[in-house]
């Protein structure tokens, strides 16, 4: 029997959909539960795709914790991160609420590569643009099965007043979804393709929040990277999460921004991503957005990405003639210092300081040239 998804090829039979069934179902066996509902969900978008021409509806499938709404700090070694988690520390560190909200932050776009971004979640209003899923056909990017899209984009454009506590760090930029992971894991070659498209869409900054498990650069993702950076595309991206290990691709790339990760104290833990960082951000237990309208908590150097990002973002908003390089050099000239236990060696990078930026951006040219010669040409 022959059937045909609107306005697309025709489906040679249903025996087709129940070959993709049965292949999610038996590989969702052989994995960890949570990557289990994960296959599951993006095996119902496929056969949704193939029946009706159009994803599902945006039903989360993965579990999300309840977030415990505390007060604010943490009040004593000995409890939990979780139950002392105020969701405004990151933003607070970073002086976000002192920031202004120029009109031309409207006119930036910041395309995130991620699992998709949950586009109805209240905390993002109208800023998700449709974007491109390069899993499903019938998807624009705007699903998010798995979540981590989703918290990262919320952390980079979150309304304000939302029911989480949480805080945009640049509320007002555009968001372009580009979806290219939904099962934790990310293929080189399908990263590459997402930050040419993004390019060509328009993005002003990339945010990557996510690094390769090889130290080995891919040709082909270092080719994208240049493209974009010679379109003056700024590409932000994750240094890691293991510590003690190298710096991971694609933050490991020159043309690229490196971000780790702080605590609320500015703080770096006792073993770090050795290598190519460039600046760090908040990083620890913090809350975010989760799809379906929720919040969960989080936490790495996912989570430190979008605030460069959003820093990035401002930047761009208050001078667009800037070149990537220009606001590398400018974001690690202003970084704040890390603060390192006694008789530790600091590290070369500090902490994003997104108001001493911007005044660098919006100084006369000679100061911002030698805000630039303070962080070198690295």
């Amino acid at each position: 029997m022959r059937f045909r998804r609107p306005g697309r090829r025709y489906v040679p039979n249903r025996g087709l959909v129940v070959l993709v069934v049965l292949a999610a179902l038996v590989f969702a066996q052989r994995t960890t539960p949570g990557l289990s509902l994960a296959t599951r969900a993006l095996a119902r978008e496929w056969v949704s795709c193939l029946l009706a021409g159009e994803p599902p509806e945006n039903a989360f499938t993965m579990p999300v914790p309840a977030v415990q709404r505390p007060t604010a700090g943490r009040s004593s070694p000995d409890t939990p991160d979780e139950a002392l988690l105020d969701p405004r520390w990151g933003a607070d560190l970073l002086g976000i609420s002192r920031l202004d909200t120029p009109p031309s932050l409207a006119d930036i776009t910041v395309a995130v590569i991620d699992s998709g971004i949950d586009a109805r979640h209240p905390v993002f209003g109208d800023a998700v643009r449709p974007g491109l899923d390069l899993l499903n056909p019938c998807g624009d990017g705007r699903t998010d099965h798995r979540g981590h899209g989703t918290q990262v984009a919320g952390v980079i454009a979150a309304l304000p007043g939302n029911a989480g506590g949480i805080v945009g760090a640049a509320t007002g930029v555009q968001l372009l979804p580009v979806r290219v992971g939904a099962l934790g894991q990310r293929l080189r070659w399908l990263d590459a393709a997402a930050i040419v498209w993004a390019v060509q869409h328009g993005a002003d900054v990339i945010n990557i929040s996510a690094s390769s498990r090889s130290d080995r650069p891919s040709r082909v993702e270092h080719a994208a990277i240049r493209y974009a950076v010679s379109r003056g595309v700024v590409v932000v991206a994750s240094a890691g999460n293991i510590p003690g290990a190298l710096a991971r691709f694609p933050a490991a790339y020159p043309e690229v921004i490196s971000v780790t990760a702080v605590d609320l104290d500015r703080a770096l833990p006792p073993v770090t991503i050795r290598g190519k960082v460039d600046i760090a951000a908040p990083g620890d237990v913090m809350v975010v957005a989760a799809p379906g309208g929720r919040y969960t908590r989080a936490w790495g150097t996912s989570f430190a990405v979008p605030y460069v990002s959003a820093v990035a973002a401002r930047m761009k908003a208050a001078d667009p003639s800037l070149t990537p390089g220009q606001v590398r050099r400018v974001l690690m000239a202003t970084a704040r210092p890390v603060k390192v236990a006694p008789g530790r060696r600091p590290p070369s990078f500090g902490v994003v300081d997104p108001a001493a930026a911007l005044a660098a951006v919006g100084a006369p040219q000679p100061l911002m040239l030698a805000a630039e010669a303070a962080a070198g040409s690295g």
